[in-house]
């Protein structure tokens, strides 16, 4: 019996090492997909080249990549990128979402904004770019110029809601 307890800890420790050496592959992998597309999407952005085939193998690459880590908020963004300018707004505005909900990021507001903007809805997109205006102010550089009356005032608007905020933070949904 005490030579079964002996070995038992040994052999779980093994099986959890095993475990782990498989799930840091996996996300090994994912990560070095996820760095391939953007490698990829950034050197036809920079030669105005935007390829649909290869934007098609992108999706599928950060399809396998989310398989292997849900995690990673980068790919659904990098997803929600490829969508946009394959022009499908709708799974765009999908993955953002999902991307946003993993982790809130003012980046993902700008895409979400962007995509708005394409949809014709001006006064979603102004929220958004907005609000990762105030989030991060280098990033109002990303709105469209027809759109930066409408992102002023949407600010104020939000500038106003955060003044009604009880003095000791009861209200920060």
């Amino acid at each position: 019996m005490k030579l079964a307890l002996r070995l038992l800890l040994p052999a779980l420790l093994a099986v959890g090492l095993v475990a782990q050496a498989q799930r840091a592959a996996h996300l090994t992998r994912a990560q070095r997909l996820c760095n391939m597309v953007e490698r990829r999407t950034l050197a036809m952005l920079r030669s105005g080249d935007l390829d649909k085939a290869k934007l098609r193998a992108h999706v599928a690459a950060l399809g396998d990549a989310q398989k292997l880590d849900r995690a990673d908020v980068a790919i659904p963004t990098l997803l929600g990128s490829q969508h946009l300018m394959l022009g499908e707004l709708a799974l765009a505005r999908k993955v953002y979402l999902a991307a946003q909900r993993l982790e809130p990021r003012p980046e993902i507001l700008v895409n979400l904004g962007k995509v708005s903007y394409s949809q014709a809805q001006g006064e979603r997109a102004a929220r958004h770019f907005a609000r990762a205006g105030a989030l991060d102010p280098w990033l109002e550089r990303e709105v469209p110029e027809s759109l930066r009356a409408a992102v002023a005032a949407a600010a104020k608007s939000l500038d106003a809601l955060r003044g009604q905020d009880d003095a000791d933070g009861a209200d920060e949904d």
